[in-house]
């Protein structure tokens, strides 16, 4: 998180939850990045629409798995669903600095004013200021950027961190595991609780307001 490099690749890419567990499996039963990868060249591992976009899947799982750290596949295959949605979006978190601000302006932000919803004028801002701040943000076309916005509320959505309401999208307060919350702070990223939380010991301060 200390480097940040924005663009927007986002646009190609998911949450992918079930890749990253085959990944972890397959990385639990002894196999390296590099085995996997040249495993999915030859099978596809993935069952993905074309091999372009299977090799395009196995590259940002490997960086993503990179950014959890050595214990972060362990800890993904004891954990619940719920958990596993959490390390997929964390792992986002720490390889999209770009998304990683939409997050914390969005949903961190939020729940520290005690806020659980956001709307379409909240994002339209939040690009407002982000163009204003970033260079590489402020190239980005309209286009680009509805497409990026689409994806970030699907990583979001997906992890069940909003709903997917159109317009005003309610946000849920997270409850995450002891086992997570001792891996963030272990790994030295605790910017990503604030992010999704609101606070850095990943405990919600405030209450909904009615």
């Amino acid at each position: 998180m200390n480097q940040k490099t924005y663009n927007a690749a986002a646009v190609k890419f998911n949450l992918w939850m079930s890749e990253i567990k085959i990944v972890c499996k397959l990385r639990q039963d002894g196999m390296t990045i590099r085995q996997i990868r040249q495993k999915n060249n030859e099978y596809d591992i993935f069952d993905a629409p074309s091999e372009e976009y299977s090799r395009t899947i196995m590259s940002v799982i490997a960086k993503r798995l990179d950014a959890g750290g050595g214990s972060f596949v362990p800890l993904f295959l004891r954990s619940d669903e719920r958990g596993q949605k959490q390390l997929c979006l964390i792992t986002c978190l720490l390889t999209d600095p770009l998304f990683y601000d939409f997050t914390s302006e969005l949903i961190g932000a939020k729940l520290r004013c005690g806020l659980y919803e956001f709307d379409d004028n909240d994002i339209a801002q939040f690009w407002k200021i982000e163009r204003t701040k970033v260079e590489k943000v402020a190239q980005l076309n309209n286009n680009t950027i509805d497409v990026l916005t689409r994806a970030y509320k699907r990583y979001l959505s997906n992890a069940g961190i909003t709903d997917n309401n159109r317009g005003v999208r309610a946000i849920y307060p997270l409850v995450i595991s002891r086992d997570i919350v001792k891996w963030i702070s272990r790994k030295r990223i605790k910017e990503v609780l604030y992010a999704l939380t609101g606070s850095k010991d990943g405990k919600s301060s405030t209450q909904p307001k009615n």
